[in-house]
């Protein structure tokens, strides 16, 4: 895990989360959380209110490109658009209802 809550005796308050240096790659999902925590410890609460903007649009955009859904535009509305994001492979979901 990459990101814990600090203790009593370290240098950041008792409860912010805390970024840690672990070699490997970082899921490009999760990587703004990652650098946000690297710059400076956050209470739980104030991280989750900085990264829920984006992150349904980041985790949309990496499932497309590495081809597990696919966008499609729904039947004309009166206003704006409407997408759905079909799997592009089901055997997935069979093996995780069985």
């Amino acid at each position: 895990c990459r990101v814990r809550p600090a203790v009593d005796g370290e240098p950041v308050k008792s409860g912010r989360l805390v970024a840690l240096d672990v070699a490997g790659p970082i899921d490009p999902v999760v990587a703004p959380a990652f650098h946000l925590l690297q710059a400076k410890p956050l209470r739980p609460e104030t991280a989750i209110k900085k990264l829920s903007k984006d992150t349904q649009q980041r985790l949309v955009a990496q499932l497309e490109q590495t081809g597990r859904i696919r966008r499609t535009v729904q039947p004309a509305r009166l206003v704006g658009r409407a997408y759905s994001f079909p799997l592009t492979d089901r055997e997935r979901v069979g093996a995780a209802r069985a």
